[in-house]
């Protein structure tokens, strides 16, 4: 597995140096909701906490971090956004992730398609494969990067889906 990801990562690299249209972003990494909130929704009391830099519901999901404090980079040209980085997960671990995106829609500022991901840090393996859709919104040199993941079951273990939410800053 480990030569898989030095050759993806290879090939990452090769695309990137060869580009001619390309942009380069900084991302920050902030937050996740889980689809599987089991009881909280039954919860009486659900109440919005916020501070100056962000909120959060009082009765989040039972055992899960939902602040995923985390940095990355990546390169987009044309369609294609390819990533790296690391974030904080929502088991309490540190994740290091590669990532693809291909987002052929576009309507205004917003573009969108879908995500694949090689990520560090999940009990269902060394090296897992995440999935899902990404909607990315961008204006002039900032945007913002909604990453929708639905629930899986892999390896006998349940991988609770999540929206996730990440910053850009063009470099």
């Amino acid at each position: 597995m480990k030569n898989f990801i030095l050759k993806v990562g290879f090939l990452l690299l090769a695309t990137i140096s060869i580009s001619a249209q390309a942009d380069n972003f900084f991302v920050v990494t902030v937050r996740a909701y889980h689809w599987d909130r089991g009881d909280v929704k039954a919860r009486p009391a659900s109440k919005r906490v916020c501070t100056p830099t962000m909120c959060t519901w009082t009765n989040a999901t039972p055992g899960l971090n939902e602040n995923n404090p985390g940095l990355g980079y990546e390169h987009t040209v044309g369609n294609s956004v390819y990533g790296a980085g690391f974030y904080k997960n929502s088991i309490f671990k540190m994740t290091t992730y590669l990532s693809y995106t291909w987002t052929p829609l576009h309507l205004g500022g917003f573009s969108a398609g879908p995500i694949a991901s090689l990520v560090t840090g999940y009990p269902i393996a060394p090296v897992a494969l995440m999935a899902g859709a990404e909607v990315r919104y961008d204006v002039g040199k900032f945007g913002a990067n909604l990453i929708l993941v639905p629930t899986a079951t892999v390896n006998g273990v349940k991988a609770t889906g999540f929206a996730g939410l990440q910053f850009r800053f063009k470099m």
